[in-house]
Parts: C-alpha cells; structure tokens; sequence
C-alpha cells in the first residue's frame, strides 16, 4: 500500500499501532530494508487499539486501514467508530478479514456523517 500512495504523493505519513513488540519488530526490519520506503515517516506505536484511541488525538487521516486487526478487539462498533472518526473528509477506511473468524453479515454501523453497511 505504501508504495502506490508514494506514486501519488511526495511524502506518506504511516501511524502504526500495534500491540505486539515482535510484529512491531518485523515490520520495522522490513521498512529498514526496503529503500523505497525513504520518503514514508513512521509513527510507531506499541499500543492495543483500546489504548491507542484513549490518547489519539485529533489527527485526521486520507487512508485508516485495519487489516486482520478486527480478529483482536474487544469492542468491534466501538474501534471501527474511532477509526471512521480519523478518517478525513475525502478519505477512505478499509478494513479486511477472513469470513470464516466471524459472523459479521448484516452489522450495521453509524458512525456520525453517515452509516455504514458491513458486507463480508
């Protein structure tokens, strides 16, 4: 993802939450070896989601993703309502999971400028 943003922007800001000190860890040797990735700025925090909300600030972003994060949380309206908060007016949220880790079919979520209807 970062490298095709960086098709379309000089420089990429990624805010990365992520509990786990050893995933943090790969992710970070992964970023180090890659050169291509010289003009993203890293925001590394080890934090649950729980966590990272109670201090999150008001920052708003083009592209909130959560990628096999849901599996994790213990409030999933909750977290999805904090992420669509971050996300800036022309931006976009995506979130991915495997079907089979849950049964979301027919949740429906609101979350403030609009509602949302989650179809897996």
């Amino acid at each position: 993802m970062l490298k095709k943003l960086l098709h379309r922007h000089n420089s990429v800001y990624n805010r990365v939450v992520e509990p786990s000190g050893e995933m943090l860890g790969r992710y970070k040797a992964l970023v180090r070896e890659d050169t291509s990735l010289g003009a993203v700025k890293f925001d590394w925090r080890q934090q649950t989601t729980e966590e990272y909300f109670q201090t999150r600030g008001d920052t708003k972003f083009h592209l909130v993703h959560a990628v096999h994060v849901m599996y994790y949380v213990e409030d999933i309206q909750t977290t999805l309502r904090n992420m669509w908060e971050q996300v800036a007016d022309d931006g976009y949220m995506l979130v991915a999971m495997k079907s089979d880790k849950g049964d979301w079919g027919g949740l429906r979520i609101s979350c403030g400028r609009s509602s949302a209807k989650v179809t897996v």
